[in-house]
């Protein structure tokens, strides 16, 4: 079972439409629930009989370490399995039998040679040292040297490692983040007055989707609201310190966009809002109360940018409507007389405008369009935009060559057919059974050109 463990969480690197890498973890697939079954069940057996699980595994690292069975596959499903058990035996077991492992493992990566095995070894070490907070909350000096050593493995550009450490340090931070907030015994201060001091030097190499993992770690360690009181009223300004950097390119995204608001829509403002917002939502959804304090200061300008944006957007839909609706038949459908009866009408030209989301109504008023600007057909618009005629008429679509506008543009009155019998095309085939007029009430005005579905007596 050792040797056949399968992988605790499938992680996907991806590509999105801003170029930028996206991790995507994937939580219900097949490998994910064959690795729960195993772990319990390894658990099980740890529970009944631990020397002979802790002798087993021993037995495989050894045997990894002098390269009998050294592979990178064998590798890792012996430290999954290592991983897996964590909490199932006493921590004075645990400690003994974790030292081992961990020894075992540095005096590997130092025998090996080549980038690529050592980074397979220090992943590995990094994954069964996140898997054992309790020895961590129980050695500070210990986990004080693991910390920095995944800040260092931050600096390695060799695939994997450095998503890797920003994985494990969050980890880290979730399950011990009081040992970070505490001034331990020979230390100066607390850690992360230090952690948030060093922060531009220790993410100067991470990729933007690892910044923000590690944002989201450290935020999670000022949501602790114990340790020294030192850090309790020194939280908000750590939280300032920490969100230094991205405040500044906020301030500086603010500050071209009040000279010049079409700077929002370059590529690569964009991608730097995109970032600052990203690492503003992490550190909010881990520090919680706490972010009050950021929110307000970017509030005022997080709703001048998105007005800003919304408004291109606006613009830019509202030009490519126009160039879809072509001006002549927009002229040709709404400058068809009130009396024309729809059966003379092109039925399917009728029915596309009216999937486009058409509404052309009799009122005493200007005949009005409610629509909204769309790249396509198929979407429908809304009614709360500006109305159609008001964009044809700024186009000429409705100008005669005299000069005077069409009779769509002018208040239309209740035509002669309105006021006498309504044909038999008005009604339903319900209603064209009787050869007299319904008696129920006086037929209402009805929308121009429209298909008549039902009966509206």
């Amino acid at each position: 079972m050792i040797s056949r463990m399968a992988k605790p969480e499938e992680v996907l690197v991806v590509e999105d439409e801003n170029g930028e890498i996206v991790r995507e973890t994937f939580k219900d697939t097949e490998a994910i629930v064959q690795h729960k079954t195993m772990r319990e069940t390894l658990v099980y057996l740890t529970h009944l009989n631990y020397d002979d699980t802790e002798s087993i595994m021993l037995d495989k690292l050894a045997l990894q370490v002098d390269g009998t069975e050294w592979s990178w596959a064998n590798l890792n499903t012996l430290c999954w399995a290592v991983g897996s058990i964590s909490g199932a035996m006493s921590e004075d077991e645990e400690k003994r039998f974790l030292v081992t492992v961990i020894k075992d493992l540095l005096g590997l990566c130092e025998v090996k040679r080549g980038k690529g095995n050592k980074a397979c070894i220090a992943s590995n070490i990094m994954y069964v040292v996140g898997q054992y907070p309790r020895f961590l909350r129980a050695h500070w000096k210990f986990l004080k040297t693991v910390v920095n050593k995944l800040f260092e493995f931050m600096h390695e550009l060799h695939p994997g490692v450095q998503d890797m450490a920003c994985d494990t340090f969050l980890k880290i931070a979730q399950k011990c983040k009081r040992k970070f907030v505490t001034q331990q015994p020979a230390e100066p201060r607390p850690f992360v007055q230090d952690l948030v001091a060093q922060l531009p030097q220790i993410i100067s190499d991470l990729e933007p989707h690892q910044v923000h993992a590690f944002y989201e770690a450290t935020a999670t360690l000022l949501s602790d609201r114990g340790g020294h009181p030192s850090v309790g009223q020194q939280r908000p300004e750590l939280l300032r310190r920490l969100m230094t950097l991205p405040n500044d390119a906020w301030a500086r995204v603010t500050a071209d966009a009040a000279r010049d608001p079409s700077t929002l829509t370059r590529p690569e403002t964009v991608r730097d809002v995109t970032k600052i917002v990203r690492t503003h939502a992490r550190v909010c959804a881990s520090c919680g109360p706490l972010y009050v304090t950021q929110l307000g200061g970017i509030y005022m300008d997080l709703l001048n940018v998105c007005f800003r944006v919304s408004f291109f957007c606006y613009t830019r839909l509202a030009v490519a409507s126009m160039a879809y609706w072509s001006c002549n038949d927009a002229m040709e459908y709404a400058s068809v007389p009130a009396s024309t009866p729809s059966t003379r009408l092109s039925t399917m030209k009728a029915r596309e405008w009216e999937r486009v989301g058409t509404r052309v109504r009799r009122r005493r008023g200007p005949l009005r369009r409610s629509t909204a600007p769309t790249p396509g057909p198929l979407v429908k618009p809304s009614r709360r935009t500006a109305t159609w005629l008001q964009d044809i008429k700024m186009s000429g679509a409705c100008a005669r060559p005299n000069g005077k506008s069409l009779d769509c543009c002018r208040p239309s009155s209740r035509s002669a057919v309105s006021r006498k019998r309504r044909p038999d095309w008005w009604r339903s085939p319900s209603c064209r059974l009787s050869s007299n007029r319904c008696s129920r009430t006086t037929p209402k005005r009805f929308p121009r050109l429209a298909i008549r579905t039902r009966c509206y007596c």
